[in-house]
């Protein structure tokens, strides 16, 4: 559409406004010459409507949409539109790459923009993907909306608009109304199939205003140019003949193409253009040379070779295959000797200008003639001074619009005659083009225009691009170099030459007969649109005679989501678009295959999805009269199963790799996904939550109840460390220890096992055992009150850890066991001591036991223990034999020396320890006298207990935290019963490379609650272990199975599905939900074991009201410490003002006090892939499995223990029952990897999977490798992993991490690969890759294969313009990984067999990191 006449126009013409107002009162075809200003109406149009739409709905709610015909109309039409409206207008076009966005890109251009300029096709596809909704469009412009017919993009937008608009209103634009050719009395039938098409009239100004349409409209002077036919000499026909020979080789070529890969249903099948492009793009350039020498003679011929010699230079660089390349160089060899032979006749002239009137075409040498009357003595000045002296040249190839112009630009630079002429040319886009091709095209494009605009140039030859639309200047003259092949392209370019003396020139052949008929034709079409037009508007009557049948399509009511109507050229276009999606690297171009079969006189069309699509077989259309329709059949077919099985939404897009169904019975804990945008993220270490800090079941209301069983269990504590000389200090505890007398746990439940861990005293390591005595005893209430009596004195007096806002549990809850003292009987039985219980009693009411003197002497119990407190609030204890001890004057007495003799008053005792944390080691003391000291009995009070009693009740806070955390761990172990293994200690493997873990004979080492502890044990414990190691081992074992069982499971999907659902499932979200719903968080220990500090001996409790009050006001825990039991109620009421004091991300131990702990998301993320590392090392792969099978990690019934790790594999081939000669074509001799591996394949096959890169589309007998590479990287990192794990206890969590991320990355896994030459048996198509292939090994061989920093830092784009490190292919990093893959299914799922075949390959890296 011309839009020039229409930038200086203000005010509307009469016509104008008489069409506007028709145009608003109805729907409105708008039929008026080219540059009469339709642009202007519908411009005026749209601001009316939209005026409208504002009132009524509001400013942005309702859109405007211009439709386009050509890509080239879009930025103008745009650019118009918004120099005369105030709206925001926003232009799409599909180098924007526009169909791939997505709902929520395109929603953001809906609320930016309130018109919107497109292609038809853009159009077509939003609504039928359901993007925009169209009942929010208020108005649709069709700009050369006679180009809707058949199954054309504008007409299924506009029957797609219409079935689903409640009221649209449509304004289309033509000049011509009729699209192709059309006979005259078919004239009125093709106009009433335009307005069906829209569903509005077609409407032209009144006949009083047609002398002001013209005014602005075209009525060139006519005249045809018959030329004679060329004879075509020796020479000529010589040339012609050779060309003739190399198409015919590519003939051969295309008819031999060996096609022993594909699958047998598409043996004899004959393979649709698209699959040979490259074919006929080699054709189509010898076609062109030839058609150049038909059409414009031997040097228009030799212009053509020379610039297609340069294109198969590009050609041959992207060359695919060898024998891609080699077809190429055949092809450029014999065209540059045709070229050169042409070179060598044309020479035999010297000057430019006569070698092209002496070896140029007849009709080349009219239109040459007339150039010449056109540009004849006009000099640049008075070519200036006249203005719109501007010529047209329309050619129907853009090979002739390329070559004319050449030729014309030599002319103008040779031949005085035409100094004036300046030549250019425009020429349409190529459909196979790249975007970035495209992009570039459209700019040269646009540049050439400029030029003519500007009258830098004068004369531009051009393709059908210009023939509507485009704002080019008014044209003098117009010369169709090739006749218009249509009706519309008659009109079109005819409207073109609008200056008042203009001319249209058509050069036709004389041998051409039929073209004055159709000539006549034309122009009796123009009159009989003029005339049915005439009086506003056609009427035609339904019964009116039918004619021959428009284009026919294929079509598909979709049955979801847009209810559009999804057409075939549209299919196609879809199942290219959703093949471009599948996961691929940068090497690969991933595209459909068409093959066509003739049954029964009619054409079948089979379509082969790229290999790592879901649907792995061809997919048969339904038969059709032609091929067109067969192929549009098939890809209609294609988009119903691809809908099926999930690729296609309901509104037909292709999901992205991201999306997945979870289904509930699989990943029961994946329903819900983690709230987006959330701060700090879920699942994360940031993200922290209160959790209750829950009592274990066997300590949970266990009081001893009157008249009832009641269960004693002994805390039995003794020296674990070497015996100490005779008759030293040390040697004393030593026996104190040792000593059978012991505390013990009164519960009215029992304890289910016996527990056995180790302590850390000042001395040295000890050992505790907790176990039950078997006796059973049933109490009065008064001894219960006796016992009771004990515990609260032995925590509140001796230990004096029970804090001033602690009270006595009445509720008599959570840890309601009495600690007892416990003594062997004169039978040898160990029973309740009541004679220290009785002992106590006066002590717990307060009345303190005072050491008595009488006279001199001094009297004490044997082993007498007094306790001192100084004035800094800390106690000491001390004990002694018998008597006054006789002590040297120098002696130490709390670390100081007095140097004064020791008076009676003074006594010598060894000093006990104090220290109530005895989980960790600790330093020891090398001088033993330094335990004794002195001190004044009279000022301390003595503890009515034995030394061996008061020696081990520091001990006791640590061992009752212990039996709480190891009664967690039991608790927890009863979630996952598995009968397997026993309590055995781990051994290490002695072999180098083997792995325990592997071994068939291996059942585990069994299960200790000391390894589930420990796997409940965070970091910040800061205790003598964590989780972390066993988190490591848990996270590869989780990784590896989560991959097999999705690889097992979902058989049929692509890499990138795999790879998005093994994200979600191994995220920390999931393991986060899990862990939660198996309320781990309440077992975990995360806060620093601090005695004295934090810790709640077992009977006593921060009262329910304060609790209460603190959790429901969020006030903090630290607030504690300002409470007094004496005046609780007024404490708690100061408190109000430290409402939401509590910040959850601030750790706080003190929150231990009222039962609560702060966890992170991924705390409880880790304690499950520690958890998981435990089974691992207790039970092997199977009782790991079944953890996570009881956990619901993995759904027991899908990923049981036999499914994973014994059910064969199925079998890589695509075909059953195929030939071993199709896998011997593709594999050929591959015995030599086979040794390097060690490894003989039972199903080659899954060698050649393993080996196929996706851009090697020849295979079609197996998938490519991306699914085993997914799978083979989990293998290798549980390998390395387990490995690691074997070998480097000694090394901190973080180190092994850091070395297990040095081993297991793809850049490593390549420099292996080109170790051992791997890449030599690679299966792919891609020149790129092989030179960046061919580098990296160069590199590695050049540094004798190590693998360096540099190497294990590099990739694909990693390396900048400066380093002289070659990145490392990913395509070699996964082939490493596939090949494992390989290996491990045809082995029948035998890790050690993966293991014993890579170690000999990694072994050097291994030693040299590990050992």
């Amino acid at each position: 559409m011309d839009t020039a006449p229409e930038k200086m126009q203000v005010a509307p013409r009469r016509y104008q406004e008489e069409l506007l107002k028709r145009c608003l009162n109805e729907n409105t075809i708008l039929y008026l010459p080219t540059g009469s200003g339709k642009t202007f109406i519908a411009v005026m149009f749209i601001k009316e409507i939209m005026k409208e739409c504002c009132v009524k709905y509001g400013r942005g709610k309702k859109l405007a949409v211009f439709v386009v015909n050509q890509v080239a109309l879009a930025q103008q039409q745009t650019d118009y539109v918004s120099r005369h409206t105030e709206m925001n207008v926003g232009c799409y076009i599909g180098i924007m790459n526009v169909d791939f966005w997505d709902k929520a890109k395109w929603n953001e251009e809906f609320q930016k923009n309130q018109v919107l300029v497109m292609t038809a096709q853009i159009l077509c596809n939003i609504i039928v993907h359901n993007i925009l909704d169209v009942n929010r469009i208020c108005v649709v412009v069709f700009d050369e909306c006679h180009a809707a017919t058949g199954n054309h993009p504008m007409k299924q937008a506009a029957e797609n608009i219409l079935k689903l608009h409640i009221n649209p209103r449509l304004l289309g634009l033509s000049g011509s109304l009729i699209n192709g050719d059309c006979k005259v009395s078919r004239v009125v039938k093709c106009l009433k199939d335009l307005e069906d098409t829209f569903k509005c009239k077609i409407s032209t100004a009144e006949e009083s205003l047609l002398p002001e349409v013209r005014r602005y409209s075209t009525n060139p002077e006519e005249e045809i140019h018959h030329y004679g036919v060329q004879v075509t000499d020796s020479f000529t026909k010589n040339i012609e003949g050779l060309l003739t020979q190399c198409q015919n080789l590519i003939m051969v070529s295309k008819a031999t193409a060996p096609m022993p890969g594909k699958s047998k249903t598409l043996l004899g099948l004959i393979p649709m253009s698209d699959d040979m492009k490259q074919n006929k793009e080699l054709k189509n350039i010898l076609e062109n040379v030839k058609y150049q020498i038909e059409d414009l003679g031997l040097y228009g011929g030799y212009v053509a070779a020379n610039m297609y010699i340069t294109v198969l230079t590009k050609l041959a660089r992207r060359a695919g295959t060898a024998d891609a390349l080699d077809l190429i160089t055949v092809i450029k060899e014999n065209l540059t000797e045709v070229r050169d032979g042409m070179k060598r006749q044309i020479m035999v002239l010297t000057e430019p200008r006569e070698q092209i009137r002496r070896f140029s075409s007849n009709k080349f040498m009219m239109f040459v003639s007339l150039i010449e009357k056109i540009f004849r003595d006009l000099s640049e000045a008075e070519q200036s001074r006249q203005g719109n002296n501007n010529v047209l040249v329309f050619v129907q190839r853009r090979a002739s619009a390329r070559t004319l112009s050449a030729l014309l630009q030599i002319l103008s630079e040779s031949d005085p005659r035409l100094r004036t002429m300046k030549p250019d040319c425009v020429v349409g886009y190529g459909a196979q083009q790249s975007n970035e091709a495209t992009e570039m095209h459209r700019r040269t494009n646009e540049d050439a225009i400029l030029r003519f605009r500007k009258m830098e140039t004068n004369l531009l030859v051009a393709t059908d691009v210009l023939e509507e639309g485009i704002d080019i200047p008014v044209c003098n003259t117009v010369i169709m170099f090739d006749p218009p092949n249509s009706c519309r392209s008659y009109i079109q370019s005819k409207g073109r030459a609008r200056h008042k003396t203009s001319s249209y020139h058509i050069f036709v052949s004389t041998s051409d007969q039929k073209f004055l008929g159709k000539f006549n034709m034309y122009k009796a079409v123009g009159h009989e649109i003029s005339k049915v037009l005439r009086p506003g508007a056609i009427n035609v009557e339904a019964d009116m005679v039918d004619g021959e049948p428009e284009d026919e399509c294929v079509e598909w009511h979709t049955p979801c989501g847009s209810h559009a109507i999804l057409k075939g050229p549209y299919a196609i276009q879809l199942v290219n678009i959703y093949s471009c999606k599948l996961p691929h690297d940068r090497y690969t171009n991933l595209a459909p295959l068409w093959y066509l079969l003739l049954r029964g006189g009619k054409c079948v069309c089979f379509v082969q999805l790229p290999v790592n699509s879901v649907l792995k077989v061809s997919i048969e259309g339904e038969p059709q009269k032609n091929k067109r329709l067969a192929k549009q059949s098939a890809a209609i077919e294609a988009v119903k199963r691809l809908h099926e099985c999930g690729e296609l939404d309901d509104d037909m897009v292709p999901r992205p790799s991201e999306y997945i169904v979870y289904h509930e019975k699989l990943f029961p804990y994946l329903t819900k996904e983690p709230i987006g945008g959330s701060s700090p993220q879920q699942g994360s270490r940031q993200r922290k939550r209160l959790y209750v800090k829950r009592c274990p079941l066997m300590y949970s209301d266990c009081r001893p109840q009157e008249l009832q069983i009641t269960y004693l269990h002994i805390i039995e504590i003794e020296a674990n460390y070497p015996k100490p000389p005779e008759d030293s200090d040390d040697m004393i505890l030593y026996d104190m220890f040792n000593k059978e007398e012991h505390f013990g746990i009164l519960s009215s439940k029992e304890i289910p096992q016996d527990f056995l861990f180790p302590l850390y005293s000042s001395e040295g390591k000890l050992k505790v055992t907790v176990r039950n005595t078997h006796k059973l005893y049933t109490l009065s209430k008064e001894e219960i009150c006796h016992c009771e009596e004990f515990h609260q004195f032995i925590f509140r007096k001796v230990l004096n850890i029970v804090k001033p806002f602690m009270c006595v549990d009445q509720e008599r809850r959570d840890h309601s066991y009495l600690i007892v003292p416990v003594r062997k009987s004169e039978n040898g039985v160990l029973q309740i001591a009541w004679n220290t219980v009785n002992r106590t009693r006066n002590a717990s009411t307060n009345e303190e036991f005072k050491l008595e003197q009488t006279g001199e002497s001094s009297k004490f119990p044997t082993f007498s223990v007094f306790v001192q407190q100084s004035s800094s609030g800390k106690r000491k204890f001390y004990f002694l034999e018998e008597g006054p001890g006789d002590g040297n004057c120098d002696t130490s007495v709390d670390g100081d020396f007095l140097n004064r003799c020791p008076t009676v008053s003074m006594k010598e005792a060894l000093m006990i320890s104090t220290d109530l944390n005895c989980l960790k080691q600790k330093r020891q003391k090398k001088n033993a006298q330094k335990r004794r000291s002195y001190f004044n009995p009279e000022l301390c009070d003595i503890i009515p207990l034995s030394a061996a009693l008061c020696l081990k009740i520091h001990l006791l806070p640590s061992v009752l935290h212990k039996l709480t955390v190891l009664a967690a761990a039991y608790e927890l172990c009863q979630m996952v019963p598995i009968s397997e293994g026993s309590v055995l200690d781990y051994e290490m493997p002695e072999n180098a490379c083997d792995i325990q873990l592997l071994n068939s004979d291996f059942g585990g080492c069994g299960l200790t609650l000391n390894d589930v502890e420990q796997a409940l044990t965070a970091a910040s414990c800061d205790d003598l272990f964590n989780s972390e190691t066993l988190e490591t081992l848990g996270d590869s074992f989780l990784k590896f199975a989560v991959s097999l069982f999705l690889f097992i499971h979902y058989k049929s999907h692509h890499e990138g599905t795999l790879s998005s659902i093994k994200m979600k499932v191994v995220s920390n979200w999931h393991f986060y939900n899990v862990a939660k719903e198996k309320d781990i968080g309440s077992k975990l220990q995360i806060h620093r074991y601090v005695p004295d500090e934090t810790w709640v001996p077992p009977g006593f409790t921060v009262p329910q009201p304060v609790r209460r009050k603190f959790l429901s006001e969020h006030i903090a825990p630290e607030y504690l410490k300002k409470l007094n039991l004496s005046e609780v109620e007024h404490s708690v009421d100061q408190l109000v003002g430290m409402r939401n004091s509590w910040n959850l991300a601030t750790p706080n131990n003190s929150e231990l006090f009222i039962g609560v702990q702060t966890v992170s998301d991924k705390a409880l993320a880790d304690a499950l892939e520690a958890l998981t590392g435990v089974y691992l090392k207790a039970y092997g792969l199977s009782g790991a499995i079944a953890l996570l099978n009881s956990l619901g990690v993995l759904p027991a019934k899908k990923a049981s223990p036999h499914i994973l790790f014994e059910r064969p594999p199925e079998r890589p081939l695509l075909q059953e029952s195929l030939p071993h000669q199709y896998l011997d074509f593709h594999l050929g001799d591959t015995e030599e990897l086979e040794e390097t591996l060690n490894y003989r394949f039972k199903d080659r096959g899954f060698l050649l999977q393993a080996l196929t890169h996706p851009s090697w589309s020849d295979n079609r007998i197996t998938d490519c490798y991306q699914r085993l590479e997914f799978l083979g990287d989990a293998i290798l990192d549980f390998l390395v992993t387990s490995y690691i794990y074997d070998k480097c206890q000694k090394l901190s969590p973080g180190k092994i991490t850091v070395l297990r991320a040095a081993l297991v990355n793809n850049c490593t896994f390549a420099a292996f690969s080109v170790r051992i030459g791997l890449q030599k048996y690679c299966k792919y198509r891609s020149s790129e890759l092989f030179y960046n292939i061919d580098a990296f090994v160069k590199y590695q061989q050049e540094n004798n294969h190590e693998i360096t920093d540099e190497v294990m830092c590099s990739g694909d784009d990693s390396c900048d313009d400066h380093t002289t490190v070659i990145p490392a292919p990913k395509v070699l990093g996964d082939l490493f990984e596939s090949v494992a893959a390989a290996i491990y299914l045809d082995s029948g799922k035998c890790l050690k067999t993966v293991w014993s075949a890579y170690y000999r390959i990694m072994e050097k890296e291994l030693v040299k990191y590990c050992m």
